[in-house]
């Protein structure tokens, strides 16, 4: 009986165990950009706090093996912008293997160091510096402007709102408005890229954007989107047992039981 019950015990954690596997993730350098945890809290929005990988570049290429995440938001804004540079380098062909494998990705950064950054993917380059402190929807129709958080607009200010542009072969979300340095230029741009969905950004964290909430709840609504696969959800997913798993767990606790009154009487 007690090797019955390790057994189920092992296949019950398994069945729990894989229910995590296809976990989201933010991956970002060693330092914070700006010190500020406006992309975690965004993470805790939209998947839950505790739902989501907190990781490190200098952890490499591993979150990126196909089917361990479903969407990575990797950041490198700020200070950590030549280690984001030197990541993308060194990691590129896992990266496009993880997009191309229907993975989703967010690749951020709004530098403060360094120049421009290859971002791969047949050719798609930030270009530093180049601020933008007034931006619009490039299309008021997209679904980051319309939910599920709210309220959000299709304009923003910021000091800056970017601190770079994105460009190659990419379709602008957010685009430098009329006046602005950046008029025109995107700042967040997407890309459909074998079975996957790339955002390529250059923006700061929202702490710098305005106006509030909705400059946050944008932040979000880019999540929500990207790790959606370009179509919006509206339900925070929660981790939860599988049929299997339930079943299992089920006749481990009554065997268990079982066990128990047989050893009483």
């Amino acid at each position: 009986m007690a090797r019955k019950l390790s057994i189920l015990f092992v296949l019950a954690v398994g069945v729990f165990s894989s229910s995590f596997v296809n976990a989201d993730a933010y991956i970002r350098g060693a330092t914070a950009p700006w010190g500020e945890i406006t992309n975690e809290a965004a993470m805790d929005a939209v998947f839950g706090a505790g739902n989501w990988a907190d990781l490190r570049m200098s952890g490499g290429a591993g979150p990126f093996t196909p089917g361990l995440h479903n969407f990575i938001f990797l950041e490198g804004g700020d200070g950590t912008a030549n280690e984001l540079s030197a990541f993308l380098a060194a990691n590129q062909a896992a990266i496009e293997n993880f997009v191309s494998n229907g993975g989703t990705l967010l690749l951020n950064s709004a530098p403060n160091e360094g120049g421009n950054i290859s971002y791969g993917f047949g050719g798609v380059t930030l270009t530093y510096p180049s601020f933008s402190s007034s931006v619009v929807a490039a299309n008021p129709t997209h679904p980051i402007f319309i939910g599920p958080f709210t309220p959000v607009l299709t304009s923003y200010t910021g000091n800056s709102f970017g601190h770079a542009v994105v460009g190659g072969g990419i379709s602008p979300i957010i685009i430098g408005a009329p006046g602005d340095s950046a008029a025109g230029l995107t700042v967040l741009g997407e890309l459909s890229f074998g079975s996957g969905l790339v955002l390529f950004g250059g923006m700061t964290t929202d702490n710098w954007q305005s106006p509030q909430p909705e400059a946050a709840n944008l932040r979000a609504n880019i999540i929500t989107y990207a790790s959606g696969g370009g179509v919006p959800y509206t339900a925070v997913p929660v981790p939860s047992l599988s049929v299997w798993g339930l079943i299992t767990l089920a006749a481990l606790m009554l065997l268990f039981g079982f066990n128990i009154r047989r050893r009483l009487n």
